[in-house]
Formats: structure tokens, C-alpha cells, sequence
């Protein structure tokens, strides 16, 4: 299986060498899978490390999944490998919603920080053997940082909704 999920990485390092050479798309879905790639690559390192731990965890009669009293191994992994599902789904609704081209590549870059801070914090919190939520002083930055980040695109997201949702065409008078 490990020679398996080598392959496949990779496969993705060269599908990921490929979106930061040439990628024909509008500016926005191009940092979208830039970004959603680059975090997959990461995911996969971290997916590494797991396995690493793992498997000394296994051969001390340790549990494999706890990193410390609490951490969760597969958190961070877990937010890095869905990056590439939430960027470029978030471009497509941006431009369904007609934000405009300049504001969707704002938006995604600030989504795009946004995961990296909450990256920080799952790593911050995994490697200090805490629970997701177990907050301290650090740990409650990175997720206010990470939240902060992602108020602009829920500001426009909203406000197309509701003018789309408060036009004539939705009216029922």
C-alpha cells in the first residue's frame, strides 16, 4: 500500500509542477488550483509523517491515531487535502453569484491564507497533544486569524445571495 501512495504522489507532484507552469483559466480558478495543488502536497508530506508515526506508535504498543494525550495524527492531513475540493468550488460559485473577477481573486487568496493559518492550528494543536478545540491563548488566535480571513468572502457570498434572493424574479406578489 506505502509503494502505492508513493506513486500516487508522485503522479500529483507532476500534475502540480504542471498548474504552476501553464495553466490556461481565468485568474482566479488559476490561484484556486494552484493553491488546492499546493496543499495537496503538503497533505501528502503530512500523510507521510502519519504513516512515520504510525508506525513507531504500532511498534511500542502505542496508539497510532493520538499524537500526545489528545492530538488528532490525521487533522492536519485533513485539512490540507480538502483545499483542493473548497478552492475552485468557491470560484465557480463567485462567478455563478457575478462577483466580479478582481474581488473572486481577493476572495480566493484570502481563502487561501485562511487555510494555511487554520493549517497552523491544526498542526499547533495535533503536535501539542491537544483535541481540535482545546483551546489555549495560541490556539485561539490561529483560529480567530483563520475565521478573520474568511469574513470577505462571506460578506460578498451573502450579499449576492440576498440580492439575488430579494429580486423581482424571486418576488411571488
Amino acid at each position: 500500500m506505502t509503494y502505492l501512495i508513493i506513486l500516487a504522489t508522485l503522479v500529483l507532484a507532476e500534475f502540480t509542477r504542471r498548474c504552476f507552469v501553464a495553466l490556461d483559466a481565468a485568474n482566479d480558478l488559476k490561484l484556486a488550483i494552484r493553491g488546492g495543488m499546493a496543499f495537496l502536497m503538503v497533505s501528502c508530506l503530512i500523510g507521510f509523517l502519519i504513516l512515520l508515526y504510525g508506525n513507531s506508535q504500532i511498534a511500542i504498543g502505542g496508539d497510532p491515531s493520538t499524537v500526545g494525550q489528545a492530538g488528532v495524527a490525521k487533522f492536519p492531513h485533513g485539512v490540507a487535502i480538502h483545499a483542493i475540493q473548497l478552492f475552485p468550488l468557491l470560484c465557480w460559485l463567485m462567478s455563478k453569484l457575478e462577483i466580479p473577477l478582481n474581488q473572486r481573486f481577493r476572495i480566493t487568496a484570502l481563502c487561501i491564507a485562511s487555510t494555511g493559518t487554520f493549517l497552523v492550528f491544526s498542526l499547533f494543536q495535533t503536535l501539542n497533544g491537544k483535541s481540535r478545540f482545546d483551546l489555549d491563548a495560541v490556539g485561539g488566535v490561529l483560529l480567530l486569524g483563520s475565521m478573520v480571513l474568511l469574513l470577505p468572502a462571506a460578506t460578498w457570498i451573502l450579499y449576492k445571495l440576498t440580492r439575488q434572493l430579494t429580486s423581482p424574479i424571486f418576488r411571488t406578489e
